[in-house]
């Protein structure tokens, strides 16, 4: 059974203020740099430091997009799911990984396998709960790597899972999911 079949509402507006900081900051950036390095101005330096505390937030907000979809994305009105509240099965961090369009080296990606499912944790970025019964195919290649490939409504396919023991752990438990589906 899925675990979160309507998608919970965000408690505040406050997705959209995001929308506005990532809008105004990506184009004062983007003008600003322009402007002030086309005009030859003796102040590019200082532009780009008083700039970057507010271009990194936005930057991770937009790389947000590329791991999980508008609706449930930091600029989307959906809370993503919870994951259970049991021990995991597995759990493993300080990894690389790829989650749809979003790649990220180590020590970006966390992993959490459950009985029900699967969360990834991206630095910077937030969580996002996959439940197995979202689940397609799992697939371990050599040349493709091991990926999981699902029809979640909230996170982008595929997930690349980066170890060995990660991707047992993932096939044991959903093995054992479908039996007892």
């Amino acid at each position: 059974m899925i675990q979160n079949s309507q998608p919970k509402q965000k408690s505040t507006q406050g997705y959209i203020y995001t929308r506005i900081y990532c809008l105004i900051t990506v184009v004062i950036w983007n003008v600003g740099g322009v402007y002030l390095f086309t005009n030859d101005s003796d102040i590019e330096f200082l532009f780009v430091i008083c700039m970057m505390p507010f271009v990194i937030p936005a930057i991770f907000m937009i790389f947000n997009l590329g791991a999980f979809k508008y609706p449930f994305s930091v600029f989307g009105p959906y809370e993503r799911s919870k994951p259970p509240k049991s021990k995991p099965a597995y759990s493993v961090s300080g990894l690389w990984g790829k989650v749809g369009w979003t790649n990220g080296s180590v020590p970006f990606f966390s992993y959490k396998v459950f009985p029900s499912g699967l969360l990834v944790s991206i630095f910077g970025m937030g969580e996002g709960f996959l439940d197995f019964a979202h689940i397609r195919r799992i697939e371990s290649g050599f040349i493709r790597g091991k990926k999981v490939y699902h029809e979640s409504p909230e996170i982008r396919s595929p997930i690349a899972l980066p170890t060995e023991k990660l991707f047992k752990a993932v096939n044991t438990e959903y093995e054992k999911y479908r039996k007892n589906k």
